[in-house]
């Protein structure tokens, strides 16, 4: 089970990081109207990422709870920079599907960990 979740992990890392990189630059450079997702994709996947790495150590639960936590952290961080504007011009900004699509990412991750915990095999108890 943990081999499986960590090919899962590694592989929505790298979506993740394919979705910030290649797929955003893409749709800005043609004027394409994706509905947004080029800007929250990013978010969703890093934090499915967060809560499938964290599930190797932690229980489900907690594994979520702590990787939703850390993006509306960064999030609420972004707000207070543009505030400032101190960050603004590096195009760091608060968006609150940001924080939608982290908590999406984190649920769909503690999801999948708990199918995964559940599926994993039971040991047989010796009968008598």
């Amino acid at each position: 089970m943990v081999r499986r979740i960590t090919w899962w992990a590694a592989g929505v890392g790298l979506v993740g990081l394919l979705s910030k990189t290649t797929y955003r630059r893409f749709v800005n450079s043609r004027g394409i109207h994706d509905l947004g997702l080029s800007g929250v994709l990013p978010n969703f996947f890093y934090a499915l990422f967060l809560t499938l790495v964290f599930g190797h150590w932690l229980k489900p639960r907690w594994a979520a709870l702590i990787s939703i936590a850390a993006g509306i952290v960064y999030e609420l961080d972004q707000r207070r920079h543009v505030e400032d504007r101190v960050l603004s011009s590096l195009g760091r900004t608060f968006d609150p599907w940001d924080v939608v699509a982290c908590v999406a990412g984190g649920l769909l991750g503690f999801i999948v960990l708990r199918r995964k915990t559940n599926d994993s095999p039971k040991p047989q108890t010796a009968r008598r």
